[in-house]
């Protein structure tokens, strides 16, 4: 599974390609993980949201085969797992099999003869889905039995399935992460520009005014996304009926604005408190733009393959079909640093959305949340539907202070992506340094009173010598 797209890249019927045989859930590229991320508590993320899948696995790695972090503790535990058997590696196509093959043969080579051996048959490593066109048998074990590399599944609701093969590199990232970082009000040049030079910041290209189209700026520190609190779901009329007038251009927030992540994706702000801020985590070959959502139909159609690209001017000319608008979603606002939420989109990445002022808020952090919502299981998500309206809120404090609508709404939006790409609303990943001062672990007490359900939590390997 690839960090960067866990909900897209997570085989949801794996069980049945494997039968009872047991699954080793191997977690790829979290070198690409923003600079300060606790990977304990991504291990933690990691094993609510599979728990919440309901998939039972024996162990999950963090792993990352460009540094060879994590790749001795899954080697270990194949071998303790495998029972002379042969072992399958099986994924999404481009969440990494090959470079993840290649390490562990490394790894194995210095205990085993034959994995050194089979090093000279290691998988080709590329970015073009169908480089494996069959199941391939490498003989990497002196005990007896293969290993497999298997082709990769194609996952049509990915963005990789619907852009050209020509664009398929500039979806990946290619170094660690650092967010975009989306705030209101929205500048004049003259203040971005002093705000590049104080802080050092980085922009994508630098406006010379503020018309619609520019680049919002990219931060070199990290920062916060998401939070770990319970969900609750509304389709229908109650979703419909929740969605607030649109603003027009506000000068003090992002309300009334869409941002387009490329040309791959739309997000349309129809309400936003005013401290409002976004954070999208992705390839930087794919730029974040703003436009007032009252001329983004005419700027989509104008900038298609130039400003916002990919896709490439090419595709954007001929097959590429544009985007579809998805169900609208809605987050309530968390007290302090724990931002409203988060939302990924398969194949390209994810965005947190945060902003309420703390000061804003009263009461404790739990203070209107069930138990059982304190206890929620991060990377609970819902899948978008097209044609369906859908409501995801995230529990929150009471606030006092500032207006809020009857519905206690902080955030609605719209996201345009093409069809059938799905979105997926979840608690967030916790990653970069902010997120130890809001991330909430794992209530595992009801576990700790029985044993047997104990030894049916899978192993969790963050490092190549610790384990939880």
């Amino acid at each position: 599974v690839d960090i960067i797209d866990f909900n897209g890249s997570f085989l949801a019927r794996v069980r049945d390609l494997v039968g009872a045989n047991p699954i080793i859930l191997v977690v790829t590229k979290v070198d690409l993980l923003p600079e300060g991320t606790d990977f304990a508590a991504v291990a933690d993320w990691l094993l609510a949201a599979t728990m919440r899948k309901k998939l039972n696995v024996v162990s999950i790695h963090l792993t990352s085969a460009k540094s060879g972090a994590g790749i001795r503790g899954v080697a270990a535990n194949i071998m303790r797992e495998r029972l002379g058997r042969d072992v399958y590696v099986l994924g999404a196509a481009n969440v990494g099999k090959s470079a993840f093959i290649s390490a562990l043969l490394d790894e194995m080579a210095q205990h085993d003869i034959m994995a050194a051996n089979a090093r000279r048959f290691r998988p080709v490593q590329s970015a073009m889905p169908g480089t494996t066109l069959g199941p391939i048998a490498i003989k990497a074990f002196s005990s007896g039995g293969d290993l497999f590399d298997t082709p990769g599944i194609h996952l049509h609701h990915r963005m990789p399935a619907v852009v050209d093969p020509a664009d398929l590199p500039l979806l990946a990232p290619r170094r660690r992460m650092r967010p975009y970082i989306v705030s209101a009000p929205i500048p004049d040049e003259p203040a971005r520009k002093a705000r590049h030079d104080d802080e050092g910041l980085h922009w994508g290209t630098l406006p010379t005014d503020t018309v619609s189209g520019q680049s919002f700026v990219t931060a070199i520190g990290g920062a916060a996304a998401g939070d770990q609190s319970g969900l609750e779901i509304a389709t229908g009329a109650a979703a419909e009926n929740r969605v607030q007038a649109r603003g027009a251009g506000s000068k003090t927030g992002l309300a009334g604005w869409s941002l387009f992540w490329g040309g791959l994706a739309r997000i349309d702000i129809l309400q936003a408190p005013p401290s409002a801020k976004l954070a999208f985590y992705g390839a930087t070959a794919v730029r974040v733009h703003f436009v007032q959502t009252s001329e983004a139909d005419d700027f989509y159609e104008r900038e298609l393959g130039h400003k916002l690209s990919p896709p490439s001017t090419r595709h954007a000319g001929g097959g590429w079909k544009g985007l579809q608008k998805t169900p609208v979603l809605q987050f309530t606002a968390q007290a302090g640093p724990r931002p409203a939420g988060e939302v990924a989109i398969s194949g390209l990445g994810w965005f947190s959305i945060s902003g309420v002022e703390e000061e804003s808020h009263v009461g404790s952090p739990n203070e209107g949340v069930s138990s059982e919502s304190q206890r929620a299981r991060a990377g609970d998500s819902t899948t978008t539907k097209s044609g369906t309206n859908l409501t995801m809120k995230t529990e929150g404090n009471l606030r006092k202070g500032r207006e809020r609508n009857d519905n206690g709404v902080d955030f609605s939006l719209e996201v345009h992506v093409p069809k059938g790409v799905e979105v997926f609303p979840r608690s967030a990943l916790p990653v970069g340094e902010s997120a130890k001062d809001w991330y909430e672990w794992l209530d595992l007490t009801s576990y700790e009173a029985s044993e047997d359900q104990a030894k049916q939590l899978p192993q969790l390997f963050y490092t190549d010598q610790q384990r939880i």
